[in-house]
């Protein structure tokens, strides 16, 4: 009877934690769901870009508030894989849970902080801010991929050693696939400013994932 209260108890805690990101997104099909639709086609296509040339870093609405949530949140679960062995999610779930969305909430807040700053220094707003833009809807759309592979993982802890190194290749080849997605689909957005992407990437992404799992490896 213990046990089955246990069992019952990760599960209610992971069935709220993995709504939350759903309900993020209803939340922003309710405030605009034409730019919510082309935001999670944006990996295909550009109207996005083009309807919402207004977009700017430093300019903070309702609908970006909420995909900072759901950034925070997909991405605090893909930390607790990274950070957290099997039994002490399901013993400890909404502690390692909390511990990720401090440490998911700080990067993202950062990010913006490093962007902001960026995007005022910078003498070239337009392009910075076409860039910012397609990093951001690009990864909305990387996460929401690793946020249904996350659903697999934690709902199948009996073989999560092994869910979880296929997600961490296939997060790892999706995360290159959109780096080279970027490049190639936008290159008349990023023509004459390569060198500057590739360096706001790697600052702001790049090395931060490499971190990750090199201490998930060792």
């Amino acid at each position: 009877m213990l046990l089955e209260l246990v069992d019952n108890s990760y599960y209610n805690k992971l069935s709220l934690v993995l709504f939350t990101p759903l309900f993020m997104v209803f939340l922003m099909c309710m405030v605009d769901l034409t730019r919510t639709k082309l935001l999670f086609k944006s990996l295909f296509s550009n109207p996005y870009f083009y309807k919402y040339p207004h977009d700017s870093v430093s300019t903070l609405s309702l609908y970006q508030v909420l995909v900072f949530l759901y950034l925070s949140v997909v991405f605090a679960l893909f930390l607790m894989v990274l950070l957290y062995d099997n039994e002490f999610i399901y013993q400890h779930f909404f502690e390692a849970f909390i511990h990720c969305m401090y440490l998911s909430t700080g990067y993202f807040f950062v990010k913006y902080l490093v962007s902001e700053f960026l995007y005022n220094l910078s003498n070239k707003k337009t392009y910075f801010k076409q860039t910012f833009m397609l990093e951001t809807s690009y990864l909305v759309v990387w996460l929401l991929m690793v946020f249904l592979l996350l659903c697999y993982v934690f709902l199948h802890l009996n073989s999560f050693d092994i869910s979880r190194n296929y997600l961490l290749i296939i997060a790892l080849i999706a995360y290159f696939i959109r780096f080279i997605i970027i490049i190639s689909n936008n290159k008349n957005l990023l023509s004459g400013k390569i060198l500057y992407i590739i360096l706001y990437l790697c600052t702001l992404e790049i090395v931060p994932f490499i971190y990750l799992f090199k201490s998930y490896t060792e």
